[in-house]
């Protein structure tokens, strides 16, 4: 038997619009800096002319790859702008609980872990990276309590057990 989950829309508070708003310029710079490291680099290597070396190939293809999937993130972060500003003038947040359906670890260089919680099948949040700390804490089949902004899907408060495990250097 599959119990419907409850979902409430409550009024923002001026402080949480403050909060989605300093997220939302947090990931365009962030986004604006790696795609000008990513873009940069490559130039740099290649200025007094290109250099078909393997290494330099792949380097450029590697850097280009992150230059392209960060240009398309803030692609869309600034056309998604229009959703924020909804947000900003209708004030409505999401108040549910989500199901967690998986657990995934991917290994990145420098042993440094990305950490990932996904979700039963929901239409606020999918996936959701976590810190190390907080990944081994959880179960799957656990439950999380989510507060997020209603047109843009910005986390304003993630909770499990009433303990806050949002990821504070999540960019969106």
């Amino acid at each position: 038997m599959n119990k419907k989950i409850e979902v409430y829309e409550i009024q923002m508070s001026n402080k949480e619009i403050v909060k989605i708003k300093n997220k939302y310029w947090k990931s365009i710079l962030g986004n604006i800096l790696i795609c000008t490291l990513f873009g940069i680099f490559p130039y740099l290597i290649n200025k007094n002319g290109i250099d078909l070396s393997f290494s330099n190939v792949l380097f450029s293809i590697i850097f280009g790859l992150i230059f392209l999937m960060t240009f398309l993130n803030l692609t869309g972060l600034i056309i998604g702008w229009k959703n924020l500003r909804k947000d900003i003038k209708e004030r409505i947040k999401i108040k549910t609980r989500l199901k967690i359906k998986e657990k995934s670890k991917s290994n990145k260089t420098n042993n440094n872990n990305t950490h990932r919680i996904l979700f039963e099948k929901n239409e606020y949040l999918t996936v959701y990276n976590v810190t190390k700390k907080t990944y081994n804490n959880l179960n799957v089949g656990d439950i999380i309590d989510i507060e997020i902004s209603k047109f843009d899907n910005w986390i304003l408060k993630i909770e499990w057990n009433s303990i806050d495990i949002e990821n504070k250097s999540y960019l969106k």
